[in-house]
């Protein structure tokens, strides 16, 4: 192995080190959130420590003195990995009698109920942690329900200016045809999406990839759909 890649593995299993630590911090926090009754969305904090544990996993076969650190963080992982799993079960039960969906805070308005995420992710791992609720993405039909969801985007602390994925997408279908979570189309003609001095939304599915639709100061737009961005659910027909 040339000694230029010899620091590179040092290096990405300096990161491990690094990345396996805060994991550890991350249990320690939700730990003592646990003891004290702060459950509120707990499975967030899951797919955080999740996504950092992803990044463990780099540099494996490498052949260097780091190897022996690569297989305590392996070992780090799985416990990491099993503890988290059993502070999620326990938080979900603790929070059985306190809402309608376990472990999440979720707001009311205009006659539905929603989630507002306080972390980025993902269309398609929002759309899977709404689903785990029995949610799905929020869909936005009307003028009325755009003011009623930006009032309280308005509201919520730090995250009034930041984009929220939406259900709408074109997954599947011809570039630009957006359809919300229900199969309702979104024309491109809504008075929904944003109109710009410069340029006019969607414009993105232009690029020839799937989109999907956010909600931003009051307005749609779309972007492809790994980008990680908030999201809000929507828990449809709920009291």
């Amino acid at each position: 192995m040339s000694r230029g890649n010899q620091h590179q593995c040092l290096f990405a299993s300096r990161r491990k080190m690094m990345l396996g630590t805060n994991a550890l911090v991350l249990l320690l926090v939700i730990s003592s959130q646990l003891t004290q009754g702060a459950v509120d969305e707990d499975d967030e904090c899951h797919i955080t420590a999740t996504k950092l544990l992803k990044k463990l996993s780099k540099c494996h076969g490498q052949k260097t003195d780091e190897m022996n650190i690569l297989f305590e963080i392996q070992t780090v992982k799985s416990e990491i990995l099993e503890e988290l799993s059993t502070i999620k079960k326990i938080l979900r039960n603790n929070n059985n009698n306190h809402c309608a969906q376990p472990g999440l805070k979720t707001i009311n308005t205009g006659g539905e109920k929603y989630f507002f995420s306080n972390i980025q992710a993902s269309w398609y791992d929002s759309k899977d942690f709404c689903s785990k609720y029995g949610a799905h993405l929020a869909s936005v039909k009307s003028e009325i329900e755009m003011e009623e969801l930006h009032t309280k985007i308005q509201t919520l602390k730090n995250r009034e200016n930041q984009y929220f994925w939406t259900s709408a997408n074109d997954i599947g279908m011809q570039p630009g045809k957006f359809v919300w979570n229900d199969g309702t189309p979104l024309e491109n003609s809504s008075k929904l999406w944003h109109i710009g001095e410069m340029y006019q939304e969607p414009n993105e599915f232009q690029r020839g990839r799937e989109t999907c639709v956010n909600v931003h100061s009051g307005f749609l737009y779309d972007y492809q759909c790994n980008a990680e961005l908030f999201y809000i659910c929507e828990f449809t027909g709920s009291t």
